[in-house]
This record gives structure tokens, C-alpha cells and sequence, in this order.
């Protein structure tokens, strides 16, 4: 008999609960970034605690906000942003980290 796979994510409160408040940081983050950046990274180190304690995803509006290497948040000038065929190449400029991302132009 095949076991039944359970879904990796699901519809439960304590998800909607977890995503409410991973939002809420982002914003805390996007708000603070200019006067305290290193408080804008530690808000996005516990929104990312969050998502790993309750295995719910980032939103993608805020998926493109940080990185996921050094957890540092990017609104404030550490990143650059090229183009490159079609991608979209991000850099960190905290850890020289790289990430790729396909548009179509």
C-alpha cells in the first residue's frame, strides 16, 4: 500500500499567524534600514528563524529584499543589481554572494 505524502505546507493558523509577522519584519526592516541597518538584519535573521521553525514560505514580494547567505537585508545599498542574458544577477556586497533570477524581456 503507498503511503500517503504529506504536504509540506499547509493551511494551519499558527501559518497564517507565522506569515503575518515575517511581513510585519520586512516592513520594521524596510523602515529602519536607513538610520540602523544592523537592526534591519537582525529582523530579518528572526523572519527568517520564523520560516524556518514553521516551514512556511517567504511572500515573493520580500523574497528579493535580502540575503540568503548573510541575512542581510539590501535596502540600503548592498546590493547591485545587473542584467545579464536573461537574468537578473544580484549581488551582495556584504558577502559576494551571487543569485541568478530568469524574466522574460
Amino acid at each position: 500500500m503507498e503511503q500517503m505524502r504529506k504536504k509540506p505546507y499547509s493551511n494551519k493558523p499558527e501559518e497564517s499567524l507565522a506569515l503575518s509577522r515575517i511581513i510585519h519584519l520586512f516592513e520594521q526592516a524596510r523602515q529602519i534600514a536607513n538610520t540602523h541597518p544592523e537592526l534591519s538584519d537582525r529582523y530579518i535573521t528572526l523572519a527568517w528563524n520564523i520560516k524556518l521553525r514553521t516551514r512556511c514560505k517567504i511572500p515573493p514580494p520580500y523574497n528579493r529584499q535580502f540575503c540568503r547567505y548573510c541575512l542581510s537585508y539590501w535596502g540600503n545599498g548592498k546590493v547591485r543589481i545587473r542584467t545579464q542574458g536573461r537574468h537578473v544577477v544580484y549581488t551582495c556586497l556584504a558577502c559576494k554572494k551571487i543569485r541568478r533570477f530568469v524574466y522574460k524581456p
